[in-house]
């Protein structure tokens, strides 16, 4: 069975909606009227937009779903999420010569809508500077493996962007914009005034001996390896990280299996006594 996801879009009809988005409206009444309607759906989830997103359990469902103006009091529309309908990738090795424009027309073939070179800081010069990776963006939901730009070939890796971090609580996910969280040190975990006189390091996200900024923390890598994942099955991040942490857990316990046959592998038998 296919997992299709689709928007629901809400638009003011009554003067009792009042203009309020849909992940606002009351839940166990919206998903009462989705099930009414088009059965029982796989999972229903607002999002920050105002719109929800419903993951139907098949296609014909999902056929139904599209169909939909009227969810109850509320009038609506769906829609495909864009990142089911396109997808970004990275080249490289591009020589800084070929301009973006270049680039784009001669990836058309490959339903490229933009091409933007990325940028690096460079300490020497202080600022930063053009990089030699370029990010594609296509209308296609799947991304060709490699592309040509005349007669040279590159190959196409996934986008990923690395973790948000909050420069306030030091965690993941959100920025010091939004964070409610107490301050805390970069370097020491803890909440203080002024520069960090410390000289032991205590990550405040896994607790290890070094700075919550790292690029070795565990949190950052599995973060990492999450939106990797969440790109490569175009799904939420959370979900990714379920997977990610699943696979994590099966790899720790088959390297411990290994160490085990090892050792016992290894094991040396005390040799009878004979009488």
């Amino acid at each position: 069975m296919h997992n299709k996801r689709r928007h629901i879009d809400k638009t003011a009809k009554h003067k009792s909606a009042r203009g309020v988005r849909l992940s606002e409206e009351n839940p166990i009444k919206i998903q009462k009227n989705i099930s009414k309607q088009y059965g029982i759906f796989k999972n229903i989830r607002p999002i920050r937009s105002g719109n929800i997103i419903v993951h139907c359990m098949d296609g014909m469902q999902l056929k139904q779903l599209m169909k939909a103006t009227q969810l109850g009091e509320w009038q609506v529309k769906c829609s495909k999420p864009q990142s089911l309908l396109s997808s970004q990738g990275c080249i490289y090795n591009v020589p800084q010569e070929y301009s973006e424009e270049d680039i784009k027309y001669a990836l058309n073939e490959y339903w490229v809508t933009k091409a933007t070179r990325l940028t690096y800081y460079d300490k020497q010069q202080a600022k930063r500077v053009p990089s030699r990776t370029i990010k594609l963006f296509f209308s296609i939901p799947q991304m060709p493996t490699s592309v040509c730009i005349g007669f040279l070939k590159y190959r196409v890796k996934h986008f990923v962007p690395k973790p948000i971090q909050c420069y306030n609580c030091q965690q993941f996910g959100h920025v010091a914009t939004n964070c409610k969280r107490d301050k805390a040190c970069v370097k020491c975990s803890l909440r203080h005034e002024g520069q960090c006189n410390t000289d032991t390091a205590v990550c405040v996200n896994c607790k290890g001996p070094h700075q919550a900024n790292s690029k070795d923390c565990p949190k950052r890598v599995e973060k990492q390896k999450a939106l990797k994942k969440s790109k490569e099955l175009k799904i939420s991040v959370g979900e990714a990280t379920k997977i990610v942490k699943g696979e994590d857990t099966k790899t720790c316990v088959a390297e411990k299996e290994l160490n085990m046959q090892h050792i016992s592998k290894t094991k040396t038998h005390k040799k009878p006594i004979l009488g």
